[in-house]
């Protein structure tokens, strides 16, 4: 199967994003404040072309059934996933956001998405936009299994991605995506194959320059 061959194939990357000091401390309630603000300002900018992919998705899919899958999963990272981080933004009295600019690693997933967009085909869509559910489910679920019951103030995060029914979106995402394999070319298939990668790198590289509070280098060249 589709999803095994490529789960297989990033191993050691899962490691390295579940061992990234973001998300150690984050499941210790130990990440600093503002790197966890940066990090929602990052992730809320790309939730807006994720949804517009599982859309794209939604509307080009050939089985009914999955076109309202993917559907209800476009309207769920807007209702669901954005009141999360609205609440964390009123927690920490987050406004005016433009001021923080789109990082250079966020800039570049975010047009990866939309790339898969334009260039067409619903195996490859599907397998861009997979790692987003599977690894956080991934991640959401073994940090969980950490909580010792003692505040963390990141725990609406962990729940979220932890959720039985995240879990189950999940399950149904990797199934459309196996079926879109199995009727893929040999050509095709590469294709979801390296989008599939591709997307896991850059959840590694999102975290990643979250942690850093990744700047563009040339700011003061163009300001």
């Amino acid at each position: 199967m589709f999803c095994e061959q490529v789960w297989s194939r990033i191993q050691p990357l899962l490691k390295e994003t579940l061992n990234h000091p973001f998300n150690r401390e984050l499941s210790a309630g130990t990440l600093d404040q503002d790197v966890f603000r940066f990090y929602l300002v990052q992730d809320a900018r790309y939730l807006a072309d994720f949804a517009k992919a599982l859309a794209h998705a939604a509307a080009i899919a050939p089985a009914p059934d999955d076109a309202a899958f993917l559907a209800g999963s476009s309207a769920n990272v807007i209702v669901v996933e954005r009141g999360l981080h609205e609440r964390y933004f009123a927690r920490y009295g987050l406004t005016g956001l433009d001021d923080i600019p789109t990082s250079p690693s966020a800039t570049a997933y975010n047009n990866h998405l939309l790339a898969a967009v334009a260039r067409g085909g619903f195996g490859p869509l599907m397998a861009t936009v997979l790692p987003c559910f599977w690894i956080y489910e991934y991640v959401g679920n073994a940090i969980h299994t950490e909580q010792t019951g003692a505040a963390n103030p990141y725990a609406d995060w962990i729940e979220t991605y932890a959720d039985p029914g995240f879990a189950e979106s999940v399950a149904r995402a990797k199934d459309i995506t196996d079926r879109a394999a199995a009727t893929a070319s040999p050509a095709e298939r590469r294709r979801m194959v390296d989008a599939f990668v591709r997307s896991s790198e850059y959840e590694w590289l999102f975290w990643d320059s979250a942690y850093r509070r990744e700047r563009w280098p040339t700011v003061s060249l163009t300001a």
